[in-house]
């Protein structure tokens, strides 16, 4: 008798968060990251800690996603949001994929005004975050501005830098 044993190659794309540098505005927020590493999956995670200091009304968020392909930098995504309007209508997928993630993980706001108060997001990782097909595998780094009110007064900046990462298993 004998027997045939079938194999499935799964291949995921998975990202592999290396560093992060953020920098805010005293006056408006106090902001934080703390990055866990390991050597298997999901091989980081991260805490981050958001102090509201004043009531934020209104706010515009710009995210940029850099990839480096042949030695070079190049621009892969670019948009800005009006994160009030973001808030009560998530937009943009890439942008999206992120955001669901990381709002299982802490409070995140619903909607403006957004009141003073300590936003911890605990233990996030980003492997069950669905890749789309097309992003490359690469290394990458996400820059993300905010500011508020007409003056347009930046209140927070964060560069997120790794990689992503094929993983293909068999089962």
């Amino acid at each position: 008798m004998s027997s045939t044993v079938a194999y499935a190659v799964v291949s995921k794309m998975t990202i592999v968060l290396t560093k992060a540098e953020v920098v805010s505005d005293q006056k408006f927020l106090n902001a934080s990251v703390r990055i866990s590493r390991y050597t298997v999956e999901p091989y980081f995670t991260f805490d981050m800690t958001f102090v509201v200091l004043q009531k934020i009304n209104d706010m515009s968020l710009r995210v940029r996603h850099f990839v480096w392909l042949a030695g070079t930098e190049n621009v892969f995504y670019d948009v800005t949001v009006d994160f009030c309007n973001f808030l009560k209508r998530p937009t943009h997928s890439i942008l999206k994929l992120v955001f669901e993630e990381i709002k299982k993980h802490g409070p995140m706001p619903t909607s403006c005004p957004i009141f003073p108060k300590r936003a911890i997001f605990s233990n996030i990782s980003l492997n069950k975050a669905r890749i789309p097909p097309y992003v490359p595998e690469s290394k990458f780094k996400l820059v993300i501005n905010a500011w508020i009110g007409s003056q347009q007064v930046e209140i927070y900046e964060g560069r997120w830098f790794g990689r992503l990462k094929k993983i293909v298993a068999t089962n």
